[in-house]
């Protein structure tokens, strides 16, 4: 095969830097590989790499790694969905799709985090068919971002694709009232000329009525022009439709049979989603409008730069050695506990033993940090109200645990086995297993005045 990159003109270089791409993190939608994107973006001359996965940020150690590696900039971004109204309306609502996408760009460090924060409750909190933010949690969390409109599945051409242009006109003036200059309407073309054409000239016309700016993108889900067959083939699995590898064309267009298309709206034409060199896109897009766009995807991406953090504490660190700190503790408690029961000498020796026999397997095992991490949630969790029990299953049979207060159970006075939870006969994780507490069933009263927060 040929050099990958002899399609790029030096006529190429520095034109522009495409701020919409998806990777393999772009699960069963995407096939570009990081390297291979971020070593094309490098040959045209990119200002830096900006990947913009669904709904997610799996790549950005990736990104940063492998841009560290090829001395390009990593801007970190997100095609998100966003819901018709509030994110916590979990239902269908008449003539709305449950979501639609924006993308979002993180230039600065307070940026990042707002971006991870919108991801992150986009999952936990606001997930309906797709993890979604809405208006309001953009509104809160718009500090250090840009967003665009992304593709045909952005929520202003999807507006207008379905005829409802005051809509699409009051959803552009809702993203500017937020992101302020910092909106850009996304130009893109990728060969569904019926529908691009037209959404196209409508975001042209929006950008002079509302003062929005205007960049052009690529929406690439591979990179290279003669990997679209592997990405239809992907797009395929994902939606359990047949690969037919011959395609049939009439009239310049394929046939209905030959599209990549499904009812979930995944359709994509031939040899149109590769990273494309400038001179493609400019036989599209050659007028006075879209000469600023393409220089605003270069302004963009130098106004990109964040501090990408790694090997952040985000948890307390483990101990550095686990079973002395586990010891300390479970001889504390046999000291209490035996005081508190009248132990001779001999009976509370028997605890001390099976104390020192449980982490002797511990230690050889490696397992003295989870026991500490274990006690750790479970003591706060009972510090705001919430029930976890006395113990059940194998981790009832520990003393460590129960030294810990981990379980309420002691297991020497009921003969329970340390051997059934850990044995280094079998090389499986131990498992504290806590049973559950329907609020509405087993409330307690402390959690009425607990914040939860």
């Amino acid at each position: 095969m040929s050099d990958l990159n002899d399609d790029i003109l030096e006529s190429d270089i520095g034109m522009y830097t495409n701020l919409h791409g998806h990777s393999i993190y772009s699960v069963l939608d995407g096939f570009s590989k990081v390297e291979d994107y971020v070593l094309r973006c490098k040959a045209m001359g990119m200002k830096g790499v900006c990947l913009t996965d669904h709904g997610n940020v799996f790549c950005h150690y990736d990104l940063w790694n492998t841009c560290k590696k090829h001395g390009m900039k990593p801007i970190f971004a997100n095609e998100m969905y966003i819901a018709p109204s509030s994110g916590l309306v979990k239902e269908k609502i008449e003539g709305e799709k449950p979501a639609a996408h924006i993308i979002l760009i993180a230039y600065n460090d307070i940026g990042y985090k707002n971006l991870i924060k919108l991801t992150s409750d986009s999952w936990t909190k606001f997930k309906y068919y797709k993890a979604r933010t809405d208006i309001e949690q953009l509104a809160k969390y718009s500090e250090g971002l840009i967003c665009t409109s992304a593709c045909l599945g952005g929520v202003i051409n999807q507006k207008f694709m379905s005829g409802r242009l005051e809509e699409a006109e009051d959803w552009a003036k809702k993203f500017k009232s937020i992101f302020g200059a910092n909106y850009y309407l996304e130009l893109i073309y990728t060969g569904m000329d019926k529908e691009q054409i037209p959404a196209n000239n409508f975001l042209k016309e929006l950008s002079v009525k509302l003062d929005i700016p205007l960049i052009i993108t690529v929406d690439s889900h591979y990179t290279y022009k003669h990997e679209s067959e592997f990405h239809r083939a992907l797009v395929s699995i994902n939606t359990g439709s047949s690969f037919k590898k011959k395609r049939e064309v009439k009239d310049g267009e394929l046939t209905d049979n030959n599209k990549d298309t499904d009812e979930s709206s995944m359709f994509y034409t031939k040899e149109h989603y590769y990273l494309k060199p400038y001179h493609v896109l400019a036989e599209h897009f050659n007028d006075s409008y879209d000469a600023e766009a393409f220089a605003n995807t270069n302004k963009i991406a130098e106004m990109c730069n964040v501090n990408y953090v790694i090997g952040k504490t985000i948890y307390p660190q483990p101990s550095q050695n686990a079973v002395h700190d586990l010891r300390i503790k479970g001889l504390t408690f046999i000291d209490e506990y035996a005081l508190q029961n009248n132990f001779d000498n001999e009976k509370k020796q028997e605890y001390i033993d099976r104390l020192e026999y449980e982490l002797d397997i511990i230690d050889k095992m490696d397992f003295g940090n989870y026991f500490l991490v274990v006690e750790d949630y479970v003591n706060y969790a009972r510090s705001i109200g919430i029930l976890t029990g006395p113990g059940r299953g194998s981790a009832a049979g520990s003393l460590v645990t129960f030294s810990l207060g981990i379980t309420k159970v002691d297991p020497i006075e009921y003969g329970l086995l340390f051997s059934r939870m850990l044995n280094p006969g079998r090389a499986k994780l131990p498992l504290v297993e806590l049973p559950g507490y329907p609020l509405n069933k087993y409330k307690d009263k402390r959690l009425d005045n607990v914040s939860p927060n």
